[in-house]
């Protein structure tokens, strides 16, 4: 899995690619020991996400340092804790509970996803020949619907913009002189991790990874994987309207079940 993200998705941090080496080592190890159950699932999905959750806050630090904690610290001791009426000096305690409750969040996330892949293949057999007989109805048809995917990046990167802008307009006037220089340091700390980790250390580590993994991969079995690519952006626009005729708290669900069955069954014969 890693040598086909490795090629068709070469801009992604190596953290990423790293982050599917590791898990896919762990869920090796993990059926190998106890086989597949429902344990298993979800022992690999809760080991998943809290790793992934560890990794944000480890590259949250690198690249913008305790003093980020600190700050988080300092927004919870004067903004939070007021509102609850509890002493400053229980701050520290209080980030702590935060970190934890972010932890936990992942944990039990990665628990009930780990169940639910358990049941996969069972809800795939039931639903097969539904999801097949419509989509390919559909496809004799008419072409799916296009969707632009750029006016949706547009709109999200205008929304956060706005956000932002809106945030300064209330925070720059607060501050004072020594926190607009701390402030400024801390960019200036942080664009520079960035440029050696983006330009210098990623390149490096994502060649170091990527020759070692390919030399372990058959390239016919890449090519296999890859093949089906080409399909998915219409399994995916399908799978997305299919769901929204289902309840709110089933389409999750279903759209990824709809995506498991087209992607594995449509186009071979029968």
């Amino acid at each position: 899995m890693i040598a086909v993200k490795f090629i068709v998705s070469p801009h992604s941090p190596v953290t990423a690619h790293f982050a599917v080496l590791i898990q896919g080592i762990a869920g090796y190890v993990i059926y190998s020991l106890f086989g597949c159950s429902k344990f298993s699932t979800a022992l690999h999905g809760s080991f998943a996400l809290v790793y992934s959750a560890f990794q944000k806050l480890i590259t949250a630090t690198i690249l913008f340092g305790m003093d980020f904690w600190r700050s988080f610290d300092h927004f919870i001791s004067s903004t939070i804790l007021p509102l609850f009426s509890i002493r400053e000096s229980e701050s520290s305690s209080a980030l702590l509970l935060i970190v934890i409750l972010y932890l936990l969040i992942y944990l039990i996330v990665g628990i009930f996803t780990g169940l639910f892949a358990s049941s996969v293949p069972h809800l795939v057999e039931g639903k097969k020949e539904e999801v097949l007989g419509k989509f390919r109805l559909l496809k004799s048809t008419k072409d799916p619907d296009k969707f632009d995917s750029r006016k949706l990046k547009t709109r999200l990167i205008l929304f956060l913009v706005l956000i932002i802008a809106a945030a300064l307009t209330y925070a720059i006037p607060l501050l004072s002189k020594e926190s607009t220089q701390w402030i400024i340091m801390l960019l200036i700390r942080t664009v520079a991790i960035l440029i050696v980790w983006l330009y210098i250390l990623s390149p490096l580590l994502k060649y170091l990874l990527r020759s070692r993994v390919l030399l372990l991969v058959r390239r016919e079995e890449i090519e296999n994987v890859i093949s089906r690519f080409g399909k998915i952006k219409s399994y995916t626009l399908f799978s997305l309207r299919y769901s929204l005729q289902n309840k709110v708290y089933l389409r999750i669900q279903t759209f990824i079940l709809t995506l498991i069955i087209l992607v594995l069954y449509e186009g071979e014969p029968g």
